[in-house]
């Protein structure tokens, strides 16, 4: 079986025995027609966990985001364990590792920009509306609370 027959039996794994969602189903797909192109512009063999290195850090100097690495890397690690299951043997890519995920600060609003917010919810004409707004921005400033 070649590398897009895999693929094809991989995606139907997905879809019907581990029922992921069809983002997830689209977003494997997606990786692995990326990589096979990968392998075949550059003439490596698809099944090998140096050709996968070399993907990876291809998306390295491409300036990719952790997060699109460490999704590639976790799509190339289930295609792996899958073609193990099914033809037995080792998983290919379980040499892979994602890359840290950078943490960022969270943004915060400064005190002129919660004036700004209170004098636009005084500025609402019902009563009801105004108090409500004015609390709201008040709780959510006074306690830290996350929008989310």
């Amino acid at each position: 079986m070649g590398f897009g027959e895999d693929q094809q039996s991989f995606l139907r794994y997905c879809q019907v025995e581990r029922r992921l969602s069809p983002h997830t189903k689209r977003s494997y797909g997606q990786t692995l027609d990326q990589y096979a192109a990968y392998c075949q512009t550059t003439h490596l063999d698809p099944y090998d966990v140096e050709s996968a290195r070399r993907y990876l850090y291809a998306l390295y100097e491409a300036d990719a985001k952790t997060t699109t690495v460490s999704q590639k890397v976790s799509c190339l690690k289930q295609f792996g364990k899958f073609i193990a299951r099914e033809n037995g043997g080792e998983p290919l890519f379980h040499g892979l590792t994602s890359p840290k995920r950078r943490k960022s600060l969270p943004t915060f609003a400064v005190p002129s920009e919660v004036e700004q917010l209170l004098h636009a919810a005084a500025a609402e004409e019902d009563p009801f509306m105004r108090a409500r707004d004015v609390a709201i921005v008040e709780m959510l400033y006074g306690t830290g609370m996350r929008v989310a």
